[in-house]
């Protein structure tokens, strides 16, 4: 990979480190999804087939994963986890819950950094697709639960309890 230009920071997250690999990629999925959108808007292909052709998440994942924005918010947001641990007592485990993780875009740099401190990492969504490939993907990580969660609806009627959590990322 390129040497990022002097004084430039760039965040050396995701499956790429050069910032034009990452700027590309992102090119490359506007680029994508606004050619077929009008065909979306107008009922002729389906939405999902736009943004995960053939039910591949491979188009999508540098866009979640190694975009300026994506690493820049991720990064972010493993500090913040990384500061709540911290402040653990000895002995006591972290219960985190991510509402909409989709891809895994933000798990991926989530789970390696908190796993040695989690209880519990319960990844959700809405779409059962994500869990199955997220569960299989992060299956290293014992604690990794997936679980629907629709938003929209009370959580307590999903099986989420009031008071569960230390960690909530809604990425």
């Amino acid at each position: 990979p390129r040497a990022p230009q002097q004084g430039v920071s760039v965040p050396q997250s995701g499956p790429t480190a050069d910032p034009s690999d990452a700027v590309a990629s992102t090119y490359e999925q506007v680029r994508r999804i606004g050619a077929g959108l009008a065909d979306v808007l107008k009922g002729e292909m389906d939405y999902q087939e736009l943004l995960f052709p053939r039910g591949s998440f491979e188009a999508v994942r540098p866009f979640y994963e190694s975009n300026v924005l994506a690493s820049t918010y991720n990064a972010a947001t493993v500090a913040a986890a990384e500061a709540v641990a911290a402040q653990l007592p000895v002995g006591r485990k972290l219960h985190v819950l991510e509402i909409g993780a989709g891809t895994g875009g933000t798990a991926v740099q989530l789970l390696p950094v908190l796993a040695p401190h989690c209880e519990r990492y319960v990844f959700t969504d809405v779409s059962e697709s994500f869990l199955r490939r997220s569960s299989r993907r992060f299956s290293r990580h014992a604690c990794l639960e997936t679980a629907i969660l629709n938003i929209d609806v009370d959580p307590r009627l999903q099986g989420f309890g009031l008071h569960e959590l230390d960690v909530l990322v809604a990425a």
